[in-house]
């Protein structure tokens, strides 16, 4: 899960998840997300990938530097 928040509040957005569910490694960024999210398919290696978010900066930033993952808006 990567979501733009500080550091500062990752305890309490790992917490919230929880609340819901969603129990999922979570990493904190500011700004785009297509650095974050290349760095991630590099790292980990996923057959596939897929990125979601609200925001269509967001998108257009992944588009940028990984061009085969997939969206949804």
């Amino acid at each position: 899960m990567l979501t733009n928040i500080g550091h500062d509040a990752h305890s309490w957005r790992v917490d919230q998840l929880a609340g819901h569910g969603i129990r999922h490694s979570v990493i904190c960024n500011q700004g785009g997300k297509g650095a974050p999210v290349a760095e991630l398919v590099r790292s980990r290696r996923p057959s596939a990938a897929v990125f979601v978010d609200d925001l269509a900066s967001h998108h257009e930033s992944v588009a940028r530097t990984r061009p085969r993952c997939g969206g949804c808006t």
